[in-house]
């Protein structure tokens, strides 16, 4: 009975397994493809750098440019995990349009320090000992070779149009020219822009002219192929006011509008002289309120011209986070000097987030870290206005300065300067610029009203 058993169960077996072997296989449905990002159709970005504010600070409770941080945001896309890529203020402004990473001597501004004048730099050019990888510039100095290319070339190669506009630049064309803005004392000698020029005196002889333009806030000023071939005289002028104003000629029309335009506020209207320098200036809390009627009033005035209503991009960002204390509106930041997404460090340092400077004039002050001992410019936050970015967005993903380059050039279809071709494997966002977190995985346009 058992042997008969066995003989059955084997029987049974064999022809479940003939069955399977006879059936012919059911293909698997095939998966649903994801969706492929793809940029939306901008054609005229704007950008405006505000100065050394830690993203606590502009973003948090305290809000104390409330227009950015409520209104501008609002109506965008708020990147919380936004980094700047240096300290302190120049080398972010140079990453910005060209990919490059710090020399020792943009890292200080390539200014003249008082307190430490051993630490002083001139404006001076870069004595080049090599190219590294991403072709990033290896030695000391400040102006790049004009084989350094910036964004600015980029474009004009490309047949797009670019234009850069400093407010007060010029005001006194005994401290800088009154266009593209380089420092009247020359190349080679000791910046004499550094800080705000304001009534009644400056830098030791009396004054009765309002300047407080900063080259170390131009980066065009930076680079001999702007320098050189007069492209910079051509296209860096003065912001004016809106009254009288070649940015508010300019975006009269879509013809007339800068496919790319970058900006920067005085040391007083960008945040960066919290109080103001000027006789009675406010202070506390109201120390921003420069800013705040900066952005309110050029914001609305970019937002409302054609050529942005149609197919513009806004980014407001900051150069770098707080350096060191607390914020006029009572936030403590510290000395920020984390960074994001495997920052690489560049040739000619190996702490970005940490300068000779700062080593000397924040000797005792805790110094906050990044993700996996990541050195930069600290987490400042960064918004973006566009009619192709639904309003109220926020997006946790790690960016930085490098990533702004890329999509530039990316919405222009240019190649990649320096480390805005640099690929960060744990990072999928890194085989772009901003990607979908930003700008939504489908093409949509949303009007913009501020």
């Amino acid at each position: 009975m058992t042997r008969l058993l066995n003989r059955f169960v084997r029987a049974c077996s064999l022809l479940v397994a003939c069955a399977l072997i006879a059936t012919p296989a059911i293909p698997a449905a095939p998966l649903a493809a994801a969706p492929l990002f793809v940029l939306p159709p901008i054609r005229h970005v704007f950008t405006i750098v505000l100065e050394n504010q830690s993203y606590n600070s502009t973003f948090g409770t305290s809000l104390p440019v409330p227009y950015l941080a409520q209104d501008i945001a609002g109506n965008g896309a708020l990147l919380q995990q936004y980094y700047a890529t240096s300290h302190v203020s120049l080398g972010n402004y140079l990453t910005l349009i060209s990919g490059q990473a710090v020399t020792r001597e943009t890292q200080d501004d390539c200014a003249f320090n008082a307190k430490f004048p051993k630490l002083s730099v001139n404006y001076s050019n870069i004595n080049v000992r090599g190219i590294a990888a991403f072709n990033q510039v290896a030695g000391s100095g400040c102006i790049y070779p004009a084989t350094t290319k910036t964004v600015a070339d980029q474009l004009t190669a490309a047949g797009f149009t670019w234009h850069g506009y400093m407010e007060d630049m010029g005001n006194d064309p005994t401290r800088e020219a009154a266009t593209c803005g380089q420092p009247s004392s020359g190349i080679g000698a000791p910046d004499i822009t550094t800080f705000a020029q304001v009534p009644p005196d400056y830098n030791g002889r009396p004054t009765t002219i309002t300047d407080q333009y900063a080259a170390k806030h131009n980066p065009f000023v930076y680079f001999h192929s702007l320098l050189d071939s007069g492209a910079c005289k051509k296209n860096v002028d003065t912001l004016g006011t809106p009254q009288k104003s070649p940015l508010v000629d300019a975006l009269r029309s879509i013809a007339t509008t800068p496919n790319y335009v970058f900006i920067t506020p005085n040391l007083c209207d960008d945040g960066h002289d919290l109080p103001c320098r000027s006789p009675g200036s406010v202070t506390g809390d109201q120390a921003y309120v420069p800013e705040n009627t900066f952005l309110k009033t050029w914001v609305s005035i970019i937002v409302r011209s054609p050529a942005f209503q149609r197919d513009g991009l806004l980014i407001i960002t900051f150069d770098e986070a707080s350096l060191s204390g607390t914020s006029p509106s009572g936030v403590y930041v510290g000395y920020d000097g984390s960074g994001c997404c495997n920052e690489p460090t560049g040739p000619n340092t190996k702490t970005p987030g940490y300068t000779p400077l700062s080593g000397a004039e924040y000797l005792n002050t805790p110094i906050t870290a990044g993700t996996s001992g990541i050195s930069g410019g600290g987490l400042i936050g960064t918004v973006l206005v566009s009619p192709f970015i639904k309003p109220g967005t926020v997006s946790a993903t790690p960016y930085n300065h490098y990533y702004t380059l890329r999509t530039v050039e990316d919405l222009f279809g240019l190649g990649h300067l320096g480390y805005a071709g640099y690929k960060n494997p744990p990072y999928l966002e890194d085989t772009t610029g901003f990607g979908a977190d930003v700008f939504g995985t489908t093409i949509e346009h949303h009007p913009v009203v501020l």
